[in-house]
């Protein structure tokens, strides 16, 4: 193994790793801006609830950073010549997955 071979395939885990700490200690602001996308109005109401989002969003992100990196090692172990590409799609796919957890959560739980 190559240490480019090694550091393709766990780019993707590295990349949900630094997003999930940005969003754990720098969250977006409430008003939004054109940048971001708005919150619902329900979910800006306080600071308490903005940030319980944000924690719990942070969490699964550090979950499924460290879920992806183990399955990079598993790439690792197998050589497999797509194992950066599939490390991305599943990057994405994690991403997505938790971004969908925590409207769940927050329609469910804080609402």
């Amino acid at each position: 193994m190559t240490t480019p071979l090694i550091l393709s395939n766990f780019t993707p885990a590295i990349m949900l790793f630094l997003v999930a700490m940005a969003t754990r200690f720098f969250p977006p602001t409430k008003e939004g801006s054109a940048i971001t996308i708005s919150a619902p109005e329900w979910w800006r109401r306080d600071q308490k609830t903005w940030e319980s989002a944000y924690k719990f969003l942070s969490k699964r992100y550090l979950q499924y950073s460290i879920l992806l990196a183990g399955i990079c090692v598993v790439f690792l172990f197998f050589d497999l010549s797509y194992g950066a590409t599939i490390g991305y799609l599943l990057l994405i796919a994690f991403f997505a997955i938790a971004q969908v957890q925590v409207r769940h959560f927050m329609n469910t739980s804080i609402k």
